[in-house]
């Protein structure tokens, strides 16, 4: 009796499986002229693949969510995260950094004035919604000249108060709403109903330094995206009691909606002082907001949060570090000072972009330089750098085919130039995405069917913007070499611009920066239709470093944002090192159109 090839397939497929239950009875001597099409026992055999298909489901979706890598069920992901001693990252509240003046009669002169915690303010957004914020704790205004105190900062959200009674010294207490922010929870605890006595107690992230009288809570991930509250042992923190009583309160914010909120205003009043006692002094909008961490976040920093062990010591764990805690930045970088340019020895040089913007506030650096400072090395120092943004210039000549397309030329210049942003939201905008020209000219090819090929070719350029009338001088490096005559004519005989830029009047001339081949730019106008240098010494470039100084240039004005300074470099291919961040901007792609007939 033949049995080989019995269930003998690896795919969770239906057909599959009743083929093989066919296959091993097809095997069998009683069965071996049986048409089973038809049959009764066709009928026992959809049965018996079902079941085998079901089972087979069953067990792979039971396997998949043991592991963080393969669960998809958010409950699990968070019970996994929870074993590498991770909390997901909750919503995080937007936030607006102000200073608080009150204006008092002279014939109420308190020592001092305390907003009491929680107070609130009002703002409204950009899309005319309006949001509340509140302070985390009391703000006292101090009497000098004024009533006043700076850099206070308010938090987005609604205030919420739960109340728990404790039935088990080892009890878990979990927060209903699934959009607070869990940097804004306080926990109050009380003895009993019968004792107005109400104890703050603080939060902790680790165990380090606790006792059996230490009055901390802690937060950990729930199911779906809630959190729960849990306490010490008696041994590792103190134990609650049963009949004790727990208000908890917090935010419950609208995360990312309410950021970019630029006018507020009070409207509460503290004491015997009314809401318009007090006005608020800020520049700028709310920031910060951000929704909750996602599965697949918290299956990246949870592995990585296990590695760093809140430590950072290396520029991965840095970067692991801000990526988790600061939902509101888009992309980060850290390296050390002897990478920079010009180099910090002793600091760890971190560069950032955040959701929406370019920099970051001075705000929220100085919210991950205090973040990071008990986290690093002692020897080591956090500085944090813009990023700086170098821009690709794409012109491409394609050729298509008449015959396959029904598409104008200009409705096939179009895809191309839909496809090259594509492309740059899928390979650059991001530190460390280098330009691969060969992935930029495929993209191109499929943009159509006609598009039969291209060429292609790519500068890589920065935008400067000096004052009008100020002398202005920076130094930069594309950090590519750039292409370099010198090796391959004898100058100034054919020379041919290496770097160049956009027009700009100066000495009341339509003025260019060019190189002049041998390393030093120089500024000069078409003056009827003849090249006139009009600065012969405005800056030098290393070509084979890509750096480029721009020394004591004036211009007197220029119609476009910025002046664009282009270089070609010797490679198709561009690579970024540090603080860079390559864009592809709509406005610096230019695409011709040939249509010829195959």
């Amino acid at each position: 009796m033949a049995t080989n090839g019995f269930l003998n397939n690896t795919q969770l497929d239906f057909a599959s499986y009743k083929q093989s239950l066919k296959t091993y009875l097809s095997q069998q001597t009683q069965f071996r002229d049986y048409d089973f099409e038809g049959s009764n026992l066709s009928v026992l055999l959809d049965l018996l693949a079902y079941n085998t298909y079901h089972n087979a489901m069953y067990l792979n979706m039971i396997g998949s969510e043991m592991f963080l890598d393969t669960a998809q069920l958010r409950e699990s992901i968070i019970s996994h995260a929870k074993e590498l001693n991770y909390t997901p990252r909750s919503r995080s509240a937007s936030r607006i950094e102000v200073d608080v003046v009150a204006s008092v009669n002279n014939s109420v002169s308190p020592t001092t004035i305390t907003l009491p915690a929680n107070y609130r303010i009002s703002g409204t957004a950009n899309n005319g919604l309006v949001y509340n914020f509140y302070t985390k704790e009391p703000v006292v205004l101090e009497s000098s000249n004024s009533y006043s105190v700076s850099n206070v900062f308010f938090y987005e959200g609604s205030l919420k108060t739960e109340a728990f009674l404790v039935s088990s010294a080892n009890a878990q207490f979990v927060i209903n709403s699934s959009n607070v922010d869990i940097s804004t929870v306080s926990v109050t605890v009380q003895k009993s109903s019968t004792e107005a006595v109400f104890t703050p107690w603080s939060r902790s992230e680790e165990l380090f330094n606790l006792n059996a009288n230490s009055e901390v809570f802690f937060i950990q991930g729930y199911r779906d995206f809630q959190y729960s509250i849990t306490f010490g042992n008696g041994v590792v923190g103190k134990q609650l009691t049963p009949g004790n009583i727990l208000l908890v309160s917090y935010l419950e914010t609208n995360g990312v909606d309410a950021n970019y909120t630029s006018t507020f205003s009070t409207v509460e009043s503290v004491d015997i002082f009314p809401a318009s006692t007090f006005s608020l002094v800020y520049s700028g909008s709310s920031y910060g907001g951000a929704y909750a961490e996602d599965n697949n976040s918290i299956r990246y920093n949870a592995i990585r949060g296990f590695t760093n062990q809140n430590r950072a010591i290396t520029s991965e764990d840095t970067v692991s570090l801000i990526k988790a805690n600061f939902p509101s930045i888009e992309t980060v970088v850290a390296y050390g000072g002897e990478e920079a340019t010009p180099k910090r020895y002793g600091k760890i040089v971190i560069s950032a972009k955040p959701i929406g913007s370019e920099v970051l506030s001075d705000s929220l650096k100085n919210e991950i330089v205090d973040f990071l400072s008990d986290k690093t090395s002692l020897s080591v120092e956090p500085l944090i750098v813009n990023p700086e943004y170098l821009y690709l210039d794409i012109s491409s000549r394609v050729k298509y085919n008449i015959n396959q397309t029904t598409k104008t030329s200009s409705q096939l210049a179009s895809n191309v130039v839909t496809a090259i942003t594509s492309f740059n939201t899928s390979y650059l905008s991001d530190f460390g995405s280098d330009l691969r020209f060969s992935k930029l000219s495929s993209a191109i090819d499929a943009a159509d069917v006609s598009i039969i090929s291209n060429d292609t070719q790519v500068r890589i350029s920065k935008r400067i913007t000096p004052s009008p009338g100020v002398s202005y001088s920076e130094r930069w490096s594309f950090e590519n070499e750039l292409y370099n005559e010198n090796v391959r004519y004898v100058l100034p005989v054919g020379h041919e611009a290496i770097v160049e830029s956009t027009p700009f009047v100066y000495d009341g001339y339509t003025a260019y920066i060019q190189d002049n081949g041998t390393g030093t730019l120089y500024v000069y106008a078409l003056v009827n239709n003849i090249t006139t240098v009009l600065n012969n010494n405005v800056g030098t470039v290393d070509y084979n470093t890509g750096l480029i100084s721009i020394n004591n240039l004036i211009v007197d004005s220029y119609t476009t944002d910025a002046i664009k300074i282009y270089a070609r470099t010797e490679n198709a291919d561009i690579d970024t090192l540090t603080n860079k961040i390559l864009l592809i901007d709509p406005e610096d792609i230019t695409v011709t159109m040939t249509g010829i007939r195959i």
